[in-house]
């Protein structure tokens, strides 16, 4: 699960208690308290885990045609279908914002932040913009943010007309 992450590689796998290291020792009592602390220590990761894996998911769903790996080596990398290297900076623009916000809003601002994000519509998609607000909601399961958007497209409302608040110029 982390391997697939990116967040532990092979070599940092764990090492298998030997029967070696065993003798002497009741085997499920030594077994019992190596299998507590492995987990206590994994479970720093948890929450990592699910930030990196809805981060790739949510990539994944719109970069069509292209494949995102994450590693420790390399960070973030794009490979075509034919598996050829694609540079971040040659990604289109809606590509480069859509990482972007994302990596921020995941890994960057803290808890409870205020995101103002300004006509998000200008970069993405058509079909983009109507999963802007899903994904949002999403990112929000994991991680508490405050999240007001500026935008004329109503493809980013949807169907959340019951989240706006119409600004009118007041005489």
């Amino acid at each position: 699960m982390l391997i697939d992450a990116g967040l532990l590689d092979q070599s940092g796998a764990l090492q298998i208690l030997t029967q070696a290291d065993l003798e002497g020792r009741e085997v499920r009592q030594v077994i019992g308290v190596y299998l507590e602390d492995v987990e206590q220590k994994f479970s720093q990761f948890d929450e990592l885990f699910k930030r990196v894996s809805l981060f790739k998911d949510i990539i994944k769903e719109k970069f069509q045609f292209k494949e995102i790996a994450i590693s420790r080596e390399h960070g973030i990398s794009v490979r075509t279908e034919d598996q050829l290297q694609i540079g971040l900076s040659e990604l289109s623009s809606g590509e480069q914002h859509e990482l972007v916000l994302l990596y921020e809003l995941l890994f960057g601002v803290k808890d409870d932040a205020l995101i103002l994000i300004d006509e998000p519509e200008l970069s993405l998609h058509v079909g983009w913009q109507v999963r802007f607000l899903p994904d949002l909601q999403r990112i929000q399961k994991l991680k508490p943010l405050h999240i007001v958007i500026a935008t004329h497209s109503p493809q980013i409302i949807n169907d959340r007309w019951d989240l706006t608040v119409e600004l009118k110029h007041r005489h």
